[in-house]
């Protein structure tokens, strides 16, 4: 057994347990089990999820869910792995907060996460970015529903390096920002086709 630390996306908490060691899973793989295996309440849909650590599959996913009709009454939080709900902890919405409140349609997840990892790296190349590792996001970034890979760069220090968003329903590259010297960061050269949200 080994000591696994998770950083909590949307709430910024560390969630720490004693987790045997295994190989990465795919994410629509996951998205599929979580359903199937019970993960939503009444009228909670999947309205985020995150892998953290992977190259190109994290070991565990982190869901988040919630009833988009009623946001305030807040949300869950599910590590998932194996087909399992490893942990979970509910979280009160602020406001303010820019937490996924849109769900993520089935239907329209086309694009793996190996398939995000590999479109995202190739641009990563073209920038001459080297990471360390790599962070993976599912969301709907906006109101036209089109579900979105989010995947961030990081380097040695986990700190992170670019991000590449990648419509999850055409593995289209639509957004994509890279630090630069200094510290600041800089959208690329190709439009946005999305919102910043």
């Amino acid at each position: 057994m080994t000591l696994a630390v998770i950083a909590i996306g949307w709430g910024g908490i560390l969630l720490a347990a004693p987790r045997e060691v295994h190989s990465g899973e795919e994410g629509l793989v996951a998205f599929d089990e979580f359903l199937e295996g019970g993960g939503l309440g009444p009228d909670e849909k999947i309205l985020g999820m995150v892998g953290f650590c992977g190259q190109a599959l994290p070991a565990e996913w982190l869901f988040l869910t919630g009833k988009p009709d009623d946001f305030g009454a807040g949300l869950r939080e599910s590590v998932f792995a194996q087909g399992k709900i490893l942990a979970e902890r509910t979280l009160k919405v602020f406001a303010g907060q820019d937490l996924p409140h849109l769900p993520i349609e089935r239907g329209r997840l086309k694009v793996t996460t190996a398939n995000a990892y590999e479109t995202a790296v190739a641009r990563a190349k073209d920038e001459k970015v080297s990471f360390k590792s790599v962070r993976y996001q599912l969301r709907v970034r906006d109101a036209g529903n089109e579900p979105v890979w989010l995947i961030s760069f990081l380097n040695r220090a986990q700190v992170g390096i670019g991000v590449v968003y990648v419509s999850a329903e055409t593995g289209e590259v639509l957004r994509e920002n890279w630090r630069v010297e200094g510290g600041k960061r800089t959208d690329s050269d190709n439009p946005s086709k999305i919102t910043s949200r």
